[in-house]
Parts: structure tokens; C-alpha cells; sequence
């Protein structure tokens, strides 16, 4: 069972304001992308090099993202920063001096809408969905869609086009790979994972694999660059719980 936190779910989310929705899980949000684009241990030389934040119209992102700080939160998260640096409202100014591109915009996230809804469902997307692109100095790209669904929390709904739950509350990996390396992947996935936990969910498309495994631990780098030299390995992406 999960411990309950007296200040994070009784009392209120721990966070910077001025809201929770629209500033603490922004920064949630860019902290987890970070993680995922760069990967455990990422060298000192690597770091965001550019980023893209998209807002669909309709959404309440689009309408108060630089009023309620938004912007700020995605992008202290993607640098790495702490919640509470005494710089965050100088953050997207830092960003730039540091040769860190930063763009939000507002553009239809319509795209992202199931292209068939259950019968008597809405197609709608959730108010306070992001849709990111980013790119390391290193050249490691990450695709992702997000959204912030109140009182600081966040779900990740999808990382590099495949459909993902991820809440920030487990230490996740995930591999996509060519069918022949499932073997080979799943016997090194097999000691990280969570004793007497769930084997890691298994996706299929298009000729590729996707597994999504819940560790035990954080994913090393070791672990990570094992995967990633196994023949068929087409990506890797790693998140520590935050």
C-alpha cells in the first residue's frame, strides 16, 4: 500500500505556485521528460538542447500558461532545476543564455484523439493536455504527450508514440525493440524488475515490441547501455520515481 502524506494529500501538494495544475505538474511533467531524453548518468556534456511545448486551443494550458507560470514550471523541470530555486522566474532567461531553446506554442492537438471512440464517448482531449518534443546535445530525441489532472499530479499518456501510464510514483524502463530481441531483452529486464511484481507489459505494432517494466530500483546506466547494445534495440527510455 502506498504511504499517504500528510502535507502531499491530506493538507496539499508541496509546490511552488501560484497553482497546482498549472505550475507544480508542469514542472513535474518537464522533470519526468528530462529524465526520459537523457537517460540515467547522462554526461556532463549532455543536456536539453531544445524543447517544444504544445497547448490545443481548447485547453486551459493554451489560455493562462504564462500568467499561471506554466511555462516556468516546463522549463525548470527540463533544466534539472529544484522546485524551489530562488531563479524560477528568471528561468526561460537562463535557458537562452545557456544556448537552451525553448518554445511553447498553440496549435489543435486533435491528432491525439483516439481515431475511434468508444460508442457514446466524447472525442476530448483533457484540458490541461502538452504535447513535447525535445532534443538532447547529444542528439537523443523524446516525443511525449502529458497531462496534469489536478492537485500537482500528472500522467505521461504517451512516450515516443506509444500509449504509456506513467504517474511519476514507480521507476520505470521501457525498450522498444524488433520481435527476434524479446528474449534477450526480458532476461536482462528480468532482475531489475519488481519482486514478485507483474512481468512487463507488452505492447505490438508495425513490427516493433514495446515493453514497459516497473524496477525494483532506479535504472542504472549500466543497465540502460545494456540494452541499448542488444541487436534489435531500436530505443530505451528510463525514469526514477519523483
Amino acid at each position: 500500500m502506498k504511504a499517504i502524506s500528510i502535507f502531499n494529500d491530506v493538507l496539499g501538494p508541496v509546490m511552488r505556485g501560484p497553482s497546482s495544475s498549472h505550475t507544480a505538474a508542469p514542472y513535474q511533467i518537464g522533470r519526468m521528460a528530462r529524465a526520459l531524453l537523457l537517460g540515467p548518468g547522462a554526461a556532463g556534456s549532455d543536456g536539453p538542447a531544445e524543447a517544444t511545448f504544445v497547448f490545443d486551443p481548447g485547453g486551459s494550458f493554451a489560455q493562462v500558461y504564462r500568467e499561471q507560470g506554466s511555462d516556468l514550471g516546463f522549463a525548470a523541470g527540463l533544466l534539472g532545476w529544484s522546485l524551489t530555486d530562488e531563479r524560477f522566474g528568471q528561468v526561460l532567461d537562463v535557458a537562452a543564455r545557456e544556448g537552451v531553446e525553448i518554445r511553447f506554442s498553440v496549435a489543435s492537438l486533435a491528432h491525439l484523439l483516439p481515431s475511434r471512440a468508444p460508442e457514446g464517448a466524447e472525442g476530448k482531449l483533457h484540458p490541461n493536455t502538452v504535447e513535447m518534443s525535445l532534443r538532447s546535445r547529444r542528439g537523443r530525441t523524446l516525443h511525449a504527450v502529458a497531462r496534469s489532472i489536478g492537485g500537482g499530479a500528472l500522467v505521461l499518456d504517451r512516450v515516443g508514440g506509444w500509449p504509456v501510464s506513467l504517474t511519476g510514483d514507480a521507476h520505470e524502463l521501457m525498450v522498444e525493440l524488433a520481435p527476434a530481441a524479446e528474449g534477450p531483452v526480458l532476461d536482462l529486464l528480468a532482475p531489475l524488475l519488481v519482486p514478485e511484481g507483474p512481468p512487463p507489459a507488452r505492447q505490438e505494432r508495425a513490427g516493433k515490441v514495446f515493453l514497459h517494466a516497473r524496477c525494483a530500483a532506479p535504472p542504472g546506466a549500466g543497465s540502460v547501455a545494456a540494452l541499448e547494445a542488444l541487436p534489435g534495440v531500436s530505443a530505451v527510455w528510463a525514469a526514477e520515481a519523483i
